[in-house]
């Protein structure tokens, strides 16, 4: 059983950065926890030990991290076609039934910080079997299991109690499936990564991390609050252009620094400064929430923050064995 100590972790972090931080599920809401943690915990593990068994580890973790942003909010929630739940319609340019602002600010959403950070950060915790798989191949069935329960069940409420009037067209679902398919493939093909060059003399620059990283994160999430001119007719093309640009920018200065040396604190630094971007953006999501709620979103975003920064937590980064 201690050897699962990581897969809970995961399984519990995905879901507390994802929607708690993010202010999407208020402490109010709670009950709907259990299933969120089959739906996300369950993805999240099953992506991490699918990912670790390919060649190109974190491309795979973005790739099937993508997917699952697309069968979770195109197929079981179905948001990206919905015209009006969440306000997603709002965000601009619904054109043929979609959803694009939402649908490309959802997907970097759940591929970062759905997937990837609450993996980078349970790794971190567990330095020493970072690399390793933590599951067989009946916990890897387990885990996909776990993760179709739960996307069953929210599915079942949001079709008979969120949005009992709106089913998403079959076409819609099918052209989604056939994406999400292509990304599993594209992220479990067996072609050997491409033969890196030879490793920097520098180091990473740690600082110029943490503020990109918080800077990245701000931007991207703007996608959720465009101001109403830009997402009228086909003006949110522009900041939707802008925002590719930037996630294109931020994985080519990535690629490239990951030629030099990359310490635990470096990967920390990453993590925290995308964490600190969501957290913010959950405060301005939820402000017109109860006091009950803004309190309860900023106080477990503080309180992650000031674990992550224990010295006690540094000091198991720095151990021999945390790289």
């Amino acid at each position: 059983m201690k050897r699962l100590i990581p897969v809970f972790a995961l399984a519990l972090l995905a879901p507390f950065i994802a929607e708690i931080l993010f202010g999407a599920t208020p402490l109010s809401r709670m009950v709907s926890l259990p299933p969120l943690i089959l739906l996300y915990g369950g993805g999240a593990v099953s992506i991490r030990e699918l990912a670790r068994r390919a060649p190109r580890p974190w491309t795979a973790v973005v790739c099937l991290g993508a997917a699952y942003g697309l069968i979770e909010e195109g197929m079981v929630m179905q948001t990206l076609f919905s015209p009006d739940l969440f306000g997603a319609a709002a965000c601009g340019l619904r054109f043929a039934g979609v959803n694009w602002v939402w649908a490309e600010g959802l997907l970097g959403y759940h591929a970062v910080w759905s997937i990837a950070i609450p993996i980078a950060l349970t790794e971190l915790c567990f330095p020493q079997r970072r690399r390793e798989p933590w599951l067989g191949r009946r916990g890897l069935a387990a885990a996909l299991a776990c993760y179709a329960l739960g996307a069953a069940s929210i599915g079942t409420v949001f079709r008979r109690i969120v949005t009992p009037n709106f089913r998403a067209p079959a076409t819609s679902l099918v052209v989604t499936a056939i994406v999400a398919a292509g990304l599993v493939v594209t992220a479990l093909s067996r072609r050997p990564p491409v033969a890196r060059l030879a490793k920097l003399p520098a180091r990473v620059p740690t600082f110029w991390l943490a503020t990109g990283a918080l800077v990245a994160a701000g931007l991207w999430m703007q996608l959720f609050r465009l101001p109403q001119f830009w997402r009228a007719g086909m003006r949110p093309l522009l900041p939707m252009t802008l925002a590719a640009c930037l996630a294109a920018g931020v994985y080519r200065l990535l690629h490239r620094w990951s030629r030099a040396e990359w310490t635990a604190a470096d990967r920390l630094e990453l993590t925290v400064g995308a964490i600190v971007g969501s957290s913010v953006c959950g405060a301005l999501n939820i402000h017109e929430a109860s006091r009950f709620d803004r309190y309860g979103q900023a106080i477990c975003s503080i309180a992650v923050l000031a674990v992550l920064s224990l010295p006690a937590f540094s000091s198991r980064l720095t151990s021999p064995n945390s790289d």
